[in-house]
């Protein structure tokens, strides 16, 4: 979320580098706005300890839609037309900033691609403070 809560970015891994769309809307699947990528999709290689190359990511895509309205959800598939779209998924905007809008919100993201996956989450729900 931008600072002002009227834009997302939304990121999600592919296995070949095909487009990087999202189409979205405010009505469950129909989606009004089409974002095309502005970047590439980047592959990141993680090491541990002096191991080289153990983990190599998926092809990691970032987009970001923007003139998004306060307090709305919105509902979206992302993909590419050659490789097809995600299931939908959906978020929901904060509030118009005021003094009285108050917003609390968490983030956490693990791809599950290693195993240290389990250990985060287990982590994770054994602390939820």
């Amino acid at each position: 979320v931008n600072a002002d809560g009227s834009a997302m970015t939304i990121s999600w891994m592919t296995n070949a580098a095909l487009g990087s769309t999202i189409k979205l809307g405010r009505q469950s699947r129909v989606y009004d706005n089409t974002y095309q990528g502005q970047e590439p999709p980047r592959r990141y290689n993680y090491t541990y300890g002096h191991q080289e190359g153990v983990y190599v990511s998926g092809l990691i895509h970032h987009q970001t839609v923007s003139g998004l309205a306060y307090d709305s959800t919105y509902y979206y598939v992302c993909g590419s037309e050659e490789g097809g779209f995600s299931a939908e998924h959906s978020f929901k905007t904060p509030p118009k900033p005021s003094a009285e809008a108050t917003v609390t919100f968490a983030v956490v993201g693990d791809l599950g691609q290693t195993r240290f996956s389990r250990i985060n989450v287990q982590a994770m729900i054994s602390d939820p403070s």
